[in-house]
């Protein structure tokens, strides 16, 4: 079978397997699974986009949420909910929106082990629903970046394994390519059609839509780092470059490939980048920060002019999407989102309403029966004390004999704040991979211990034995 199957023609198989995902799609469960609805995003923003005429702006979060805002008021307009589950399953890593506003395509991590592996969603921006024959699914890993043609017409579509998709709107498959050693982060079409991809295995790929469907035209080695962003510039003579793993931007040349600009900020990354709708700045923003501030920058001249700060978060910047009249909307893991210009001013935006405890210090107090417990929202800020019995949360500093600061100093918990790597005596807690250690608190009875980190409660044994978790 398996060799009946490499002489079919290669339309053949893009047919029957647009087919299969098509169509082939059994549901996760209908349980119920409750959410508080605050209105805003709870979790990181992974994902920001817009129509071409600026109209509406899109936002996808690891909250399992796609909400969608007014691009002119700011207000909400409606809430997308794909199929759920447990712990991070249901997590959106991409959504955006099609240049003519109509349809909202999300995806990634959505593998509900029912053999259908991860899946793609059409949501009909309007009815905020999903219309019949508009999921696929057949995904071996989760869905990491997707992009829309100019036109509407196409889908690309990069994975953490296994590369590169693209479809019709119609969800027919019209090529892949699976030479790819990493996950893929950067997807985007210039206005002509053509198509350039950036991941994480150090090459940039250029493809065109041809007779025989998804061409490769060109691969070549990023000039330096681990590429993460790609943009093409309105005019497609230039393609921006942004990194995973440095705080660089490269402006190459669309056909020589030839590096035209190099901007080296050293220190974090800026692996987000977007040209404005009308070609006259870039913008580049990510990890990289200046005394806690996360700036969005922007190039102007074409890209060639000295860096500006258009606007700032408080944690790392996820994404940018370009609008019209030289603006830019960027979303941030704190989680908010802002309009920007080049000129640097916040013209509307959504600020997150979540409190930030990293970092607190003896600023976090507990009294001895843990009924009252006295914390800021944010380092610096003021403090709040929470009432147990009477079921109250008021501006207070209560006196100093009454709270008392959590003491950890005397841990032997090593390596445990700000990390993913805390031991007990040299040895590796269980955690999953890329979970980040924030907090600890000490049992004094039984020398058990508690780590609260990016995404569980973790209680351990003082051996370092794990007791349970909760996410």
């Amino acid at each position: 079978m398996r060799i009946g199957f490499r002489l079919l023609c290669a339309s053949t198989v893009f047919f029957i397997l647009s087919s299969l995902v098509s169509w082939v799609y059994a549901e996760p469960s209908r349980e119920p699974i409750l959410r508080i609805e605050t209105g805003d995003h709870l979790s990181m923003i992974t994902r920001v986009s817009a129509d071409s005429s600026g109209r509406w702006i899109v936002t996808g979060s690891e909250d399992k949420t796609v909400r969608l805002w007014d691009a002119h008021t700011g207000l909400p307009l409606s809430v997308l909910r794909p199929p759920i589950g447990k712990d991070n399953l249901g997590a959106i890593y991409s959504a955006v929106l099609s240049p003519d506003g109509r349809t909202v395509a999300m995806g990634g991590n959505s593998n509900f082990g029912d053999g259908t592996g991860h899946l793609m969603h059409l949501f009909d921006r309007i009815s905020a629903t999903i219309p019949p024959k508009s999921t696929l699914t057949g995904f071996d890993a989760p869905i990491t970046q997707l992009a829309w043609s100019p036109d509407s017409q196409l889908i690309a579509m990069g994975l953490r394994q296994g590369g590169l998709r693209l479809f019709r709107r119609n969800l027919q498959l019209m090529g892949s390519d699976p030479e790819y050693n990493e996950a893929v982060f950067g997807v985007d079409f210039s206005r002509s059609g053509r198509l350039a991809v950036a991941a994480i295995d150090g090459s940039i790929r250029l493809y065109r839509l041809g007779r025989s469907g998804l061409e490769r035209t060109a691969r070549f080695v990023a000039p330096g780092g681990r590429p993460y962003g790609i943009v093409f510039s309105p005019d497609e003579k230039k393609i921006a470059i942004g990194y995973q793993d440095t705080a660089r931007i490269d402006v190459l040349d669309s056909t020589t490939f030839d590096v035209i600009r190099r901007m080296d900020l050293g220190q974090g990354n800026l692996g987000r980048v977007a040209w404005s709708a009308d070609g006259e700045y870039l913008f580049a923003a990510g990890s990289y920060n200046r005394s806690g501030k996360f700036p969005v920058l922007a190039f102007p001249h074409k890209g060639m002019g000295a860096a500006t700060d258009a606007g700032y978060f408080s944690n790392t910047i996820m994404s940018l999407a370009a609008l019209p009249e030289g603006r830019v909307v960027a979303a941030s893991a704190e989680p908010s989102w802002a309009v920007l210009n080049g000129n640097g001013d916040r013209i509307i935006g959504s600020q997150s309403q979540n409190a930030d405890f990293r970092d607190l210090g003896s600023s976090f107090r507990i009294n001895a029966d843990a009924s009252m417990i006295s914390f800021p929202l944010r380092a610096g800020g003021d403090n709040l004390v929470f009432d147990l019995y009477k079921g109250s949360l008021i501006p207070s500093s209560p006196p100093d004999n009454t709270l008392s600061p959590i003491q950890n100093e005397l841990s032997y918990v090593e390596n445990w704040k700000n990390t993913t790597s805390p031991k007990i005596e040299g040895n590796l807690l269980p955690m999953k991979q890329g979970e980040i250690s924030r907090s600890l608190a000490i049992n004094r009875n039984d020398g058990s211990f508690v780590l609260g980190t990016e995404w569980f409660v973790r209680r351990y044994a003082k051996n370092g034995t794990p007791i349970w978790d909760q996410r």
